[in-house]
C-alpha cells in the first residue's frame, strides 16, 4: 500500500565509495587528539604511548556511535520505518564534531566575565566545572547547551530525511532518548558519588 507520508530517502543509497576516505579521517583524528590530550593531562605514567592508547578510546567512541544509530534504527523499525544505517553512522560521526567543539570550549573557559557565561550557554554548565560534576543532576544536564541542542536538531533532521518522516516526529524521539539516557547517566553518577562518600 502506498504511504502518502513516505518521502524518498536521500540517505538510502549512502555516500559513494570514494567519499568514505574523505569523510572519515577528519573526525577520527580530531577525537584522537582530544583523547590523547586528556590522557597526557590526567595520567603521569602510561604502559604505552598515549597516542597508541588514544586509538583504543577512538575505537570505543566509534562503537558508541554505531550503537546509538542501532538504537534509533530499532525505534524507527518499531514504527515501520527503516533508517539507513551506514550513511546515518557517517553523518553522526560528522555531527560529533559539534560535541568536540563543546569540549574545546570547556577546556578554555576564563575564570569570570562574559566569556565564561557565553561558554556556559554554548557548551552547557559542564564548561564551568572544576573536576567532577557536583551531583547527579549536573552530570545529567551538564552538557545541555546551544551546541548540544544544535547537534540534536541536526541528528533529528538526518533521521527525518532517512526515514521520510516529519522533523518534529524525529526531534521528539531524539529529545526523549537524550533525556532518558542522561537521566540514567545522572543516576549512575549519583550512585558512584554516594559510594565514594561512604568509602
Amino acid at each position: 500500500m502506498h504511504d502518502p507520508d513516505r518521502r524518498p530517502s536521500p540517505l538510502a543509497a549512502g555516500p559513494p565509495w570514494w567519499a568514505w576516505p574523505l569523510l572519515l579521517p577528519g573526525p577520527l583524528l580530531a577525537w584522537h587528539a582530544c583523547v590523547e590530550s586528556e590522557m597526557e593531562r590526567s595520567a603521569s605514567a602510561l604502559p604505552f604511548a598515549p597516542s597508541a592508547i588514544a586509538w583504543i578510546g577512538v575505537a570505543g567512541f566509534a562503537c558508541a556511535l554505531v550503537v546509538e544509530t542501532l538504537v534509533y534504527g530499532m525505534l524507527w523499525a518499531a514504527r515501520g520505518r527503516r533508517l539507513p544505517f551506514a550513511s546515518s553512522v557517517l553523518v553522526l560521526l560528522q555531527l560529533s564534531m559539534i560535541d568536540r567543539v563543546a569540549l574545546a570550549i570547556g577546556s578554555h573557559v576564563p575564570e569570570a566575565g562574559a566569556a565564561r557565561a557565553l561558554a556556559c550557554v554554548l557548551a552547557g554548565s559542564r564548561a564551568t566545572w572544576v573536576g567532577a560534576a557536583p551531583d547527579g543532576v549536573s552530570a545529567a544536564l551538564g552538557s545541555l547547551g546551544v551546541l548540544t541542542l544544535a547537534r540534536m536538531a541536526l541528528w533529528a533532521w538526518v533521521q527525518a530525511e532517512g526515514t521520510g518522516r516529519r522533523w518534529r516526529e524525529a526531534a521528539s524521539m531524539v529529545a526523549l532518548v537524550w533525556a532518558g539516557s542522561h537521566v540514567v547517566q545522572g543516576l549512575v553518577a549519583e550512585l558512584a558519588r554516594g559510594r565514594s562518600v561512604v568509602s
